[in-house]
């Protein structure tokens, strides 16, 4: 399951539950989309709570990383589930994405 809401203009929050599959994709894919035509060019992903993510799931959030740069933004996962953390170590993402321990605390945060 995907939710996403805007906090601050800017600023979109996304919270993954469950897999990060074939079939989640897309809709995270489009998430992404409709955040960044609501204006948002940082975006906070939290997947503390996925349990499985494959390829699609990881392109999915490699498309979230070059939307937000597109507008000069970024994003951020945010509390990465052992799992997650470890698939972005394999495929030495970690070193691309920003990983955080929560959400942001200043301006354009919840």
């Amino acid at each position: 399951m995907i939710e996403w809401t805007q906090p601050t203009p800017g600023v979109a929050h996304f919270t993954i539950t469950g897999r990060l599959d074939a079939h989640e994709a897309p809709k995270l894919r489009e998430s992404f989309e409709r955040a960044r035509e609501a204006g948002a060019s940082r975006f906070e992903v939290a997947m503390d709570r996925v349990d499985f993510m494959d390829s699609s799931g990881l392109a999915a959030v490699v498309s979230g990383l070059k939307a937000s740069r597109l507008e000069g933004g970024e994003l951020i996962i945010v509390s990465p589930s052992p799992m997650v953390r470890k698939v972005l170590e394999l495929t030495l993402l970690d070193q691309v994405i920003p990983i955080a321990n929560a959400a942001s605390s200043g301006e354009g945060s919840s």
